[in-house]
């Protein structure tokens, strides 16, 4: 048996060698791949944040707003974030949510993160309201844009 994982093993990195797939690449179509790493991305941003990464749910949020500024789940989530760390600061416990800057991460995350640790309690949820005010007349009839625009205003009332 164990010669067999040998054999099979040695077919494979022969075949990387020769550049060839030891397994046949399957066939999909190019406009389905593309919706496909499209929608990947997005469940990049939602995993960072369901897995407590604020920092890196907002640095690849901000990364796609660059190519699609209008679009309303990326806008809400920038403030969803901005809000959370505005609750948690209150709880004292921002600081397991967030990472920090390391010489092992680039340097425009390195830039958000410290940016991030720098903000004071009010301006996370100063920032979310005035973040979402400019889309309030575009993004009301958006269930969640209305919530994390009530959340900010009752932040910065408190």
């Amino acid at each position: 048996m164990r010669a067999d994982k040998l054999i099979a093993f040695n077919h494979s990195a022969d075949s990387l060698l020769a550049g060839k797939p030891a397994i046949p690449a399957a066939s999909i179509h190019p406009q389905r791949f593309d919706s496909l790493k499209q929608a990947f991305r997005f469940e990049i941003i939602e995993f960072s944040f369901a897995e407590d990464n604020y920092t890196e749910s907002l640095y690849y949020t901000i990364g796609m707003l660059e190519e699609h500024p209008e679009d309303p789940y990326l806008i809400m989530h920038v403030a969803r974030i901005l809000n959370n760390c505005y609750y948690l600061q209150r709880q004292h416990r921002l600081g397991k949510k967030l990472r920090y800057p390391a010489p092992e991460n680039p340097e425009s995350f390195n830039t958000l993160a410290q940016f991030i640790q720098n903000l004071y309690m009010e301006e996370y949820a100063q920032i979310a309201f005035h973040y979402l005010q400019r889309y309030q007349g575009k993004l009301q009839a958006y269930p969640e844009y209305t919530s994390e625009f009530a959340k900010s205003e009752s932040f910065i009332k408190m």
